[in-house]
C-alpha cells in the first residue's frame, strides 16, 4: 500500500512536526538556581595580652552580620597575621590550618535574615607583635566586596505587578528589583 501525500498535505505534515519538536524542547529546558545576592559585615574585637616581650594570647570575639540575602548556612573564612595561631573557638565549629581559619555556622545559628547578626569568637597565640585580620568572606564573597562570577545565566528580572501598574508610556522603565 502505498501513500501519496499532495504538497499540501506534506507541508501540513512538516508543520505539525516542528510543532511538536518545539513543544517537547520547550517542556525539557532545564530551569537553572536562583542566585541569591551573599553580602556581609564583620565586626573583630580582639583582647591581646602579652607574656613575655614579643609573645602572647588573645581572644577575638565576632560579630557577622547579613547584609545580602537570607542564608541558611553561612561558612566564614580569614587569614590570621603572621606570627598569629587559633588555639580554640566557640559558636561555630572551627577549621584552621596554619593561618587560614574557617568558622561554619551551628545548627542554631546558620539561619540569618537579612540585617540579622550572629556572635562567636576564638582564643589564639602571636609572637611578634599583634595585628587583627582585615580581610574576611562568606560563602566565597568578600565582606564588603562584590559576588563571584555565577554559573549559568544571570538570574532574569521580575516585574512586580507594582512595578508594571507604575509603568506608563513614554515613561522610563520603574528599577527590577534583583538587577537594578
Amino acid at each position: 500500500m502505498r501513500l501519496d501525500l499532495s504538497r499540501f498535505s506534506r507541508r501540513r505534515l512538516a508543520a505539525v512536526a516542528v510543532g511538536v519538536v518545539a513543544v517537547a524542547g520547550i517542556a525539557v529546558v532545564p530551569t537553572l538556581p536562583a542566585f541569591a545576592a551573599t553580602a556581609c559585615s564583620v565586626t573583630y574585637g580582639a583582647s591581646p595580652w602579652t607574656e613575655s616581650p614579643g609573645v602572647g594570647g588573645f581572644t577575638a570575639n565576632m560579630t557577622l552580620t547579613n547584609t545580602g540575602d537570607p542564608l541558611t548556612a553561612w561558612s566564614l573564612k580569614f587569614t590570621l597575621p603572621s606570627g598569629q595561631s587559633f588555639t580554640q573557638g566557640w559558636s561555630a565549629n572551627w577549621t584552621a590550618t596554619g593561618t587560614a581559619v574557617t568558622a561554619t555556622n551551628m545548627s542554631w545559628n546558620g539561619t540569618l535574615a537579612t540585617g540579622a547578626s550572629t556572635g562567636f569568637g576564638f582564643n589564639g597565640r602571636w609572637t611578634g607583635s599583634f595585628t587583627a585580620p582585615t580581610v574576611f568572606s562568606i560563602n566565597g564573597v568578600t565582606c564588603g566586596g562584590t559576588p563571584p562570577a555565577t554559573r549559568g545565566r544571570r538570574p532574569r528580572c521580575r516585574w512586580s505587578t507594582r512595578a508594571r501598574a507604575r509603568r506608563r508610556p513614554g515613561r522610563a522603565r520603574p528599577r527590577c528589583c534583583c538587577c537594578g
